[in-house]
């Protein structure tokens, strides 16, 4: 295992999040591959979750990087604004953790089948035409 970043002050345990849910992730992604193999770039859905979820982890290192740089500026209050970004980035995370696995995939193929048939035509009134009417 690799090492814990302990010079991160009071952000350590969002970086060791950070370090232990890339790892995560990774597992996931292999697993979901696995399971979808050549399909899974077809797996719209799954692959959102494992974008949103990379994503938050860089955000978090980054704010957890530039709050100890601002620290070291004399700007205090940086470290607080860090470690309740962090923390909200958590909750998404789990939330997308969770969504990987409760696909709402055949939902959305049963809605957009009525859609493309016609049937949420009342969803259109009253929006402002973009383009020429055909």
């Amino acid at each position: 295992m690799l090492g814990r970043f302990s010079h991160q002050g009071e952000l350590a345990k969002h970086v060791n999040y950070c370090q232990r849910t890339a790892h995560k992730l990774a597992r996931t992604l292999f697993l979901q591959m696995g399971l979808h193999r050549e399909k899974l770039e077809l797996r719209q859905e799954v692959l959102g979750h494992l974008m949103t979820i990379g994503s938050e982890l860089f955000a978090m290192a980054a704010t957890c990087s530039y709050a100890e740089s601002q620290q070291a500026k004399g700007n205090n209050n940086a470290i607080m604004l860090a470690d309740h970004h962090c923390r909200l980035a958590r909750l998404r995370i789990k939330t997308e953790f969770k969504g990987i696995s409760s696909s709402q995939r055949k939902t959305a193929k049963d809605i957009s089948k009525r859609i493309l048939s016609g049937d949420f035509t009342w969803l259109e009134e009253g929006i402002y035409p973009v383009g020429d009417e055909e």
